[in-house]
């Protein structure tokens, strides 16, 4: 069973769009089982979903973006993962848009092969680099 992880992101002003998360969830997929709630969620309840995919993921995937800090959705999934030690982990997403994806991948499997995203860790906030992407883990 691959691991569960939840893509947290606004398209607020037009940083990202629906093209940029399909192709983000197709370099995912093979090696995860990313949730991205534009794509995914067809249920009535939409909230509830989010809220349920979330709890259901070993990390929150944080799409930092320069609008990323206004969005209330952005705002709870965070408050949700931090309530329930899902480790957050932060990628700018003019990086990844440079890199094709490559690098978020690569850090993705590196991280989670070598045992670096362990959610009972005590460390409050760890930062690793990945070819020229940095990425912040917070638990």
């Amino acid at each position: 069973m691959q691991t569960r992880i939840f893509i947290s992101y606004t398209l607020q002003r037009g940083f990202l769009d629906i093209n940029f998360l399909r192709n983000l969830q197709s370099s995912l997929i093979e090696h995860c089982h990313p949730y991205i709630d534009i794509l995914d969620n067809d249920s009535i309840d939409k909230q509830a979903r989010v809220e349920e995919e979330l709890i259901k993921s070993a990390y929150l995937i944080l799409i930092k973006t320069k609008n990323i800090e206004s969005s209330d959705w952005v705002k709870k999934e965070i408050l949700i993962a931090k309530r329930n030690n899902i480790p957050i982990l932060e990628f700018d997403y003019l990086s990844i848009m440079k890199n094709k994806f490559q690098p978020i991948t690569k850090a993705i499997c590196n991280a989670w092969d070598s045992g670096e995203f362990n959610p009972s860790s005590s460390l409050q906030q760890r930062q690793f680099v990945f070819d020229d992407l940095a990425i912040k883990i917070k638990t």
